[in-house]
Formats: C-alpha cells, structure tokens, sequence
C-alpha cells in the first residue's frame, strides 16, 4: 500500500508514451515477503499507435542492493576513520612492510617538518637517527612476523635534523593491497 503513489507515476508516464527504464522499487511476493527490483515499463501500442497494454519486465535486484548498502556503510566508516586520523594530534604514518610511507597526517608534519608529498613514497628511514638504522631493521622484522610493537621508546629526527625521543606502536593491518603498518 506505501507505493501505490509509484504505481500512479509510471501509469502516467505509460499513458502519455512514454517508457521507464531501471525503476528501482519493492515489491512484496505471495508469501508476503519483500524483493527489491528494478523494472522496465513500456506501453504496447496498437498498428494504430494507441496503447493497448503494458509491458513490464521486473529484475531482482535484492543482492546488488545489500552489497550497495555494506558498500556505503564500509565508506562511511573509512572517512569517519580518516576524519579522526586527520585531526588526531599524534602522528599517524601508514607504511609497508617494505618501510615505504604510504599515509602521513598532518600531525606527522607538524612532528617531522616533512609536508605529506615530501614524505609519501620515502622510506620510513628518513626519520631514523644513523644509530638507530638496526634497530629499524628488527622493528619492521617483528612486524612482518605479526607482532604488535607497543609504546616502543627510541629517537626519531625532523626534517631540520633535530633528534628527539618518541614512543612508537605499529602494528600490521591487512587491506586490500596488501598488508600495511600503522606507524
């Protein structure tokens, strides 16, 4: 009963000629349960072009509509996520396990001094003080074994060579390119 108004519209749009084409609607089955569809109406005309009747072809797209719906549901918890990343005052840095920069916040250059596009692509090693070059080496050894590394205390440095002390937590997140650390 809440889309007899639906019914009305594509009546009138069949009664002056013309077609519709991808009506996405729902439909209720005989056992009373709810299909989602899209529909093509077109009217069927006479030799002499009155119409006659209604051509109706209707196509379940219950399926696509759950997976559009996870879909929508998934994006808007990525820039929920990506809202909080950005605003966070910590420096969050994505990376792979080959220790190439893949994400950088804004804390990151506030941190660093590295603008995002200076420090995306480079090695995570851009950051590491010369003695601490190993200790990197095991750090992303434990990752790629699975290993969460947690409030992890070292040195990193800035882009203008300032060295300062920093706790670091890393963990590896599996995405759909392939795993990534969460530096």
């Amino acid at each position: 009963m809440e889309r007899l108004g639906e019914e009305d519209t594509v009546l009138t749009r069949i009664r002056a000629g013309l077609p519709v084409e991808h009506f996405e609607t729902v439909r209720v089955r005989k056992d009373g349960s709810r299909i989602h569809v899209a529909m093509t109406v077109s009217p069927l005309r006479a030799p002499d072009d009155t119409i006659i009747g209604i051509s109706k072809i209707s196509r379940d797209i219950s399926e696509q509509t759950r997976i559009d719906a996870l879909w929508n549901t998934s994006l808007d918890a990525a820039r929920r996520l990506a809202a909080l990343v950005a605003s966070s005052d910590d420096a969050i840095i994505g990376m792979g396990l080959d220790g190439t920069i893949t994400a950088w916040n804004e804390a990151a250059e506030r941190m660093y001094g590295y603008p995002a596009h200076e420090a995306i692509g480079q090695s995570i090693r851009l950051l590491v003080p010369e003695d601490r070059q190993r200790e990197e080496s095991e750090v992303l050894a434990r990752i790629k074994q699975g290993e969460r590394v947690e409030h992890f205390e070292t040195t990193r440095c800035r882009k203008d060579g300032i060295c300062f002390p920093v706790s670091l937590s890393m963990a590896q997140a599996l995405r759909h390119k392939g795993p990534q650390v969460g530096y």
